[in-house]
């Protein structure tokens, strides 16, 4: 058997014997195509040949030229593009100086605005200070809608039936002819203030029931005594009342209002919103003011039976109209120590005088007489408590303790009514009970608290 090399040798040997007839033939073909290459070159060769020895003497001189051409438009455009930047920097700072030459013309522009604005403002004043001064020359006139006020006032006040109803009235009438009036009620040693119109919202609040002590207040303490109105310009040593109702214009007008010869309250008029106070109509408002809670009081003496007033209260004639009111008066010097009695309410007053008889009415039976005459004297009780202490009524009814809070007053007005009328309606129906219910606790019992003791009868 042939070993293994033998029968490699062998497979080569056949393989060569197989390859050697097809390597003849491509041997024998790249021959020919090494043939053809050759014949190819020499045919090139012999067509370029003339074109090598072609003589061009200006082709180099052609390329020298064309390229300095090119050079020089490089350089020019160079030129241009640095002239051009150039011309943008010049536009770039131009802009930029424009923009300051605007913000300039527009900060001119803003300060030529401000001072025209400013000259208007002055001419403005200068014309209301100008109106201002001609109408503070001429006093108000009167007008046929000054008349028309004066004669619904008029009517109005006929119908109130209590000092508080006429006061509120006072207070709605006067505000026409005086922008701004505080109304300050007389307390022992002090005034209160009771009410206001044309104050703002919180001023108002703060002024009810806000007190300033006789001592504090030249123009209060001289509005004791004075019987015509008061005028203060000067308002240095009324710092007590500025701090009450506030800076108010000058002058001050300070009105007393009085009652069976007693001063009752104060109306403080001030002027505002470029409006001064018309004296002439509010003289006229205070003088029937006056008349209507002297003429209530006399209803009530008449109504429990008193005849006659007491020797040290006279009955106060019906006063005419005083032309004085629409002249200023000096303040007199104030009283060394002014008495108590003048805070005392009316019906208090009226109480204390023991009633003479009295023929009853012809058109009302006897006990109709007494009972009319009950509620009346409980209403004006009872109002009276309300009107000397708006504040703590308005916080009684809030926290639902006005007994408490009102105890003393409350007490001692009872014991008036029930002293007048003991023997007679107290024991049957309690009207003061009922108008307690009705005035201050605005028909709810429920206000007047858990230690009211309730009515003393069946109501």
């Amino acid at each position: 058997m042939p070993s293994g090399a033998e029968y490699a040798d062998r497979l080569l040997k056949q393989l060569r014997e197989a390859l050697s007839e097809h390597l003849t033939g491509v041997e024998a073909e790249l021959e020919a195509v090494e043939g053809d290459l050759s014949a190819g070159i020499a045919r090139i060769q012999q067509k370029i040949g003339p074109v090598r020895n072609l003589d061009l003497p200006g082709a180099e001189s052609l390329f020298s030229a064309l390229i300095d051409s090119v050079a020089r438009e490089r350089i020019e455009i160079d030129r241009e593009r640095e002239a051009l930047e150039s011309g943008l920097e010049e536009i770039a700072q131009e802009k930029e100086e424009l923009g300051g030459a605007r913000d300039a013309l527009e900060r001119d522009k803003g300060d030529v605005l401000r001072e025209r604005l400013e000259l208007a403002r002055e001419r403005e004043a200068l014309g209301d200070a100008r109106e201002e001064a001609h109408r503070a020359a001429a006093p108000p006139p009167s007008s046929g809608g000054d008349l028309e006020q004066l004669a619904k006032f008029a009517r109005e006040i006929r119908a109130k039936e209590t000092q508080e109803e006429i006061l509120n009235l006072l207070l709605d009438a006067a505000l026409p002819h005086a922008p701004r009036v505080v109304l300050m009620v007389v307390r022992p040693g002090g005034f209160v203030g009771w009410s206001s119109r044309g104050y703002p919202e919180d001023v108002a609040r703060r002024l009810a029931g806000s007190t300033v002590a006789l001592t504090d207040s030249p123009l209060l303490r001289g509005a004791l005594q004075a019987t015509s109105h008061l005028a203060a310009e000067d308002l240095s040593e009324e710092r007590a009342l500025v701090s009450v109702i506030g800076t108010p214009a000058t002058p001050l007008i300070a009105f007393p209002v009085r009652a069976l010869r007693r001063l009752v309250a104060v109306l403080l008029a001030s002027g505002g919103d470029a409006r001064a106070c018309n004296l002439t109509p509010l003289a006229v408002i205070l003088d029937a003011t006056e008349m209507s809670i002297e003429n209530l009081a006399l209803r009530v003496l008449q109504d429990v039976g008193m005849a006659r007033l007491p020797a040290e209260a006279p009955a106060p004639a019906i006063p005419e109209a005083r032309a004085s009111r629409a002249e200023p008066q000096t303040a007199p010097p104030p009283p060394a120590s002014p008495p108590e009695e003048r805070a005392a309410p009316l019906a208090e007053r009226a109480a204390t005088v023991a009633p003479p008889r009295e023929t009853p009415r012809a058109e009302q039976s006897e006990e109709e007489r007494i009972h009319s005459e009950a509620k009346r004297f409980a209403r004006l009780l009872v109002s009276e408590i309300k009107l000397y202490n708006q504040a703590r009524v308005v916080e009684g009814r809030q926290n639902r303790d006005l007994y408490v809070r009102l105890k003393r007053d409350i007490d001692k007005s009872r014991e008036m009514y029930e002293r007048r009328f003991s023997s007679t309606v107290a024991r049957k129906v309690d009207y003061f009970h009922d108008e307690l219910v009705r005035i201050l606790g605005e028909n709810d019992p429920s206000t007047l608290g858990s230690d009211y003791p309730g009515p003393r009868a069946e109501s």
